[in-house]
């Protein structure tokens, strides 16, 4: 049975949870009220050890100081290479990986994201990828919209309002 690590915290989103497995991150939940029930719950075929701060891998300590300022209204870009790439498709990463280069308050179509990674025919397909995104915020999957840029729906605890709430803080028409 494979271990995942994770570790909760605090943002004035509500608890936070990373998840990892060789110093990678597998899985962030926030705005969630029971973020390690959906853990086990995603993973149940892993064993979970919960850790401290200081036995999080220095990679990940950063990461969760990014997630901190950005709740804390400080703009911030993520890289990929702290993601454990493993569980997804090629064309899944490179999605993934076309959106995190996005700003913060952009938005983009799901039809737009799919041309920017190579296949202009698979909105539908990038659509589902946001609905199963395991790492949000970092793989800011609150900035993709459908065509007629209305809000669209949003996993999380709050759904599309959080999505709003996002995209509106990122763009500075309002507070978190």
């Amino acid at each position: 049975m494979e271990t995942l690590f994770y570790y909760t915290f605090n943002t004035r989103a509500g608890k936070s949870l990373f998840a990892w497995k060789n110093n990678k991150l597998v899985s962030y939940y926030f705005d969630s009220p029971k973020p390690k029930s959906e853990l086990t719950k995603k993973y149940p075929h892993h064993q979970l050890k919960e850790t401290n701060y200081e036995e999080l891998p220095k990679n990940l300590k950063s990461y969760v100081q990014k997630i901190q300022s950005y709740f804390n209204e400080k703009a911030c870009s993520f890289s990929s290479s702290e993601i454990d790439w493993s569980d997804f498709t090629d064309f899944q990463t490179e999605v993934y990986q076309c959106l995190i280069k996005t700003k913060p308050g952009e938005i983009i179509t799901y039809k737009d994201l799919a041309i920017k990674a190579g296949k202009p025919g698979a909105a539908r397909a990038v659509g589902s990828f946001m609905r199963k995104n395991p790492i949000p915020i970092i793989i800011p999957c609150h900035r993709v919209f459908p065509a007629s840029m209305k809000t669209g729906n949003y996993s999380s605890y709050q759904g599309p309002k959080m999505k709003e709430r996002l995209i509106n803080w990122e763009q500075k028409k309002d507070r978190f």
